[in-house]
Formats: structure tokens, C-alpha cells, sequence
């Protein structure tokens, strides 16, 4: 059974808990030879509160709601109103205004605007902790030139959208008539969208897991994974995959609407089984920081698994979304 704390933590506090995490672990693990977790940040457009099975029965998200069970609930979080301002902050750890993005959110997606190029962000800094970074998904955070994108934001490799919205299932921005927009690091990319972008840019993230645990098995060694997950399953428009509507009978004016909706929460749940599911197959489970959040409106929800204390969870709810795992077996 969770518990819950109450307080008021500091905007983004997963930020200074993974900079800390990864600064601590960089020297113990020095001294014991052993690896830095690896970190896996899931960022959700748009779900509140009342999204997840532990604060709304009726939504079916097994995934979350298993690692929910076993931790601890925290209940004050907070982010920015609307989208881009809150993954800036996320990114450089800077208050929203601070942020270009306050002005408009980066709306119309022409503007000339971005995260300023004089702030150094989380992927900067774990790079020179030697990680291995990934960003997948929404990026929201400019691309008027490449010195916004994410490969000049700290990021090895990308493979997501620039732009703040897109149809879920032909890739086409929804922010302005610029057609599909798929970019790959340092290119668009052709000939992959008409998939749910939930399996498309989740496929990406084990694709990057796979090769880490490979170049881990040939070499012997490899380096931690900083993945940065920006799932875009429920900001509109709204669609989801068959499948996951069907597992809801909504009935009334809105009961249509309301599957598809739930739907799309579920579809995001199934995004962080797979990755999660990922981990476990090439035994990095146990050497890893999970954190699974929202952009906006209130949860906030933390995983912490231990070889200290036999193993035992901690997961952490504040008034934004979000889910952490932490692993702490590489200083044993």
C-alpha cells in the first residue's frame, strides 16, 4: 500500500534528485566499479489528476498502478499552465519566466524563438557525467535553426516531432500546415508515420535499450542511458488505437468520446510497460531512475527500488504527473 506526503516541494524537484542521484552515484560507483543508473524520463502532454487507475478506478493503467502500489505518494508539484514553458523548465531547470516559451508556447511553430541557447540542460550535464543521452517524442522547444534542436541541446540522438502537436496517426503537425513532421538527430525522417505515434517513438526508446544492453554484452561495458520520453498520447486531437478504446463502454452524449479518451491514457500506460518491460529483459531494471510525469495539471509519481532496503519501493505523487524510479544497487 502507497502512502502520501504532503509539503511543497521545489518546480521540477526531479530535476535536482536526478542531478544529485547521478552526481553521488558518479563517485560512488567510481569506487566500486560499478555502473550509474540508468534514467528514464517519461514527460505526458496534458493528464491531470484524475487520470491514473489510483486516483480514478474506472481508467485502466496497470503499469502505473503497479508501480504506485508499492511506494509513496507525494502531493504538492507544480509546472507551468501550458506546455512548452514546463519541459523548458524540466530541460535547463530554470523557473517558466524564465523561459521564451511563456510568451506564446512557441505558437505559431515559425516563431524564432526557443530555449535560450545560453542555458545549459540536463542532457548537457549528464553528458559530462558520461551518459548516453536519447530524446523521443514531443520537443517543443524550437528549431528555427539547428542550434535549437535536440542534438545541439545535449542530446546523442532524437527521434520524434519539433513542432507542439501532431495527428496521432499520419504525423502531420496540427500547429501549423507544414505537413509531417518526423525528425530523426540531425534529419527528417521519411517513410515511417501512419503508426500510433505512442508505438512509434516508444519503439524508438527500446530500440536505443537494446543496443545499449548489446554494446554491453559485446564489450563488456557500456554506458548509462539518460532517455527523455515525451509522450504525446493525450494532447489532442483525440484518437487512440482500437484496441484501447475498446477496453471502455462509456455510454451517453459524451461515452464515445470519453473511450477514446481513456484509450489514449491507456495507450500511455502501454508506452511505459514496453520501455519498462525493456529494461527488465536486459537486466537494467534494477540499475535504473524512472520518472513519468505531465506537462501540466496536477500528478506527480515516484519509483524508488533499493538492494539497501531488501528491495523495497517508493513511489512519490505531487500536484503535477509524473512517475520516478530510482536504483540505488550500483553503490552496494
Amino acid at each position: 500500500m502507497s502512502a502520501r506526503i504532503s509539503g511543497k516541494p521545489l518546480l521540477f524537484v526531479g530535476v535536482l534528485l536526478m542531478s544529485l542521484y547521478a552526481c553521488i552515484n558518479e563517485i560512488a560507483c567510481e569506487e566500486t566499479n560499478e555502473s550509474p543508473p540508468h534514467i528514464i524520463f517519461f514527460l505526458t502532454d496534458d493528464l491531470g489528476w484524475n487520470a491514473p487507475s489510483f486516483h480514478n478506478p474506472a481508467v485502466q493503467t496497470p503499469t502505473i498502478q503497479a508501480l504506485y502500489e508499492s511506494g509513496v505518494e507525494l502531493t504538492s508539484h507544480y509546472t507551468y499552465k501550458y506546455c512548452s514553458p514546463t519541459r523548458g523548465s524540466f530541460l535547463s531547470g530554470r523557473f517558466p519566466f524564465k523561459l521564451a516559451a511563456t510568451r506564446a508556447n512557441m505558437n505559431p511553430a515559425t516563431v524564432k524563438d526557443g530555449l535560450h541557447l545560453s542555458y545549459t540542460t540536463i542532457a548537457d550535464k549528464l553528458k559530462q557525467a558520461n551518459y548516453s543521452t536519447h530524446q523521443f517524442g514531443k520537443w517543443h522547444q524550437g528549431f528555427f535553426n539547428t542550434s535549437y534542436i535536440p542534438q545541439s541541446r545535449g542530446f546523442d540522438s532524437s527521434f520524434g516531432f519539433l513542432t507542439g502537436g501532431q495527428d496521432h496517426w499520419s504525423e502531420k503537425t496540427i500547429t501549423y500546415n507544414a505537413g509531417i513532421d518526423i525528425w530523426n538527430t540531425d534529419r527528417n525522417e521519411y517513410g515511417v508515420n501512419g503508426t500510433w505515434s505512442g508505438e512509434l517513438y516508444g519503439k524508438a526508446a527500446v530500440d536505443v535499450i537494446e543496443k545499449n544492453a548489446h554494446l554491453r554484452s559485446e564489450q563488456g561495458t557500456a554506458p548509462p542511458l539518460f532517455l527523455y520520453v515525451a509522450l504525446h498520447n493525450t494532447h489532442g486531437p483525440t484518437q487512440a488505437p482500437l484496441r484501447h478504446i475498446n477496453r471502455y463502454n462509456f455510454t451517453g452524449p459524451a461515452g464515445a468520446m470519453k473511450n477514446v479518451f481513456y484509450g489514449m491514457i491507456s495507450a500511455v500506460d502501454e508506452t511505459v510497460k514496453n520501455v519498462t518491460d525493456a529494461l527488465k529483459e536486459h537486466n537494467m531494471w534494477n540499475n535504473s531512475l524512472i520518472v513519468w510525469t505531465s506537462v501540466t495539471l496536477h500528478l506527480c509519481v515516484v519509483r524508488v527500488e533499493s538492494s539497501i532496503n531488501n528491495n523495497n519501493l517508493y513511489l512519490l505523487t505531487l500536484t503535477c504527473m509524473i512517475l520516478v524510479r530510482f536504483c540505488f544497487s550500483c553503490c552496494v
